[in-house]
């Protein structure tokens, strides 16, 4: 299992490098597997400039994206992605990765035209 988290970790600090405070791994036992985002949300637009950011008074939020038990196993690494990306900068492009979650969203929806070995084809080696 530490080798999943390793990727994950890698995969995150590739994707969002200095946007990220930091990834830590916290070894535990009995399988347990939680990814937790803390961050300061963004000062409202209606709020003054001169006041102060959630992280100088302390405001810090904790959320929950994934937890084994929960969610039922470990995520795909473009779901993953995607979870922290909501959090730190919804309006972030993934590129690939959002095209690929899109295309799982249609497939399951059976909007999508094309078939299952097509787009197996076209998704990239980081979105297996």
């Amino acid at each position: 299992m530490l080798t999943r988290k390793k990727k994950f970790a890698q995969e995150l600090l590739s994707t969002f490098s200095t946007d990220l405070g930091e990834v830590a791994l916290i070894p535990s036992r009995g399988g347990v597997f939680t990814v937790t985002v803390f961050y300061s949300p963004s000062p409202s637009p209606f709020t003054s400039t001169s006041t102060s950011t959630g992280e100088e008074n302390g405001d810090v939020k904790e959320t929950v994206i994934w937890d084994r038990k929960r969610d039922g196993g470990f995520p795909e690494v473009k779901t993953l992605k995607s979870l922290v990306r909501n959090i730190i900068d919804p309006n972030r492009d993934l590129g690939h990765t959002d095209r690929a979650l899109r295309a799982g969203t249609q497939a399951q929806s059976g909007t999508g035209t094309e078939s299952k070995a097509e787009e197996e084809k076209k998704e990239c080696e980081d979105c297996r």
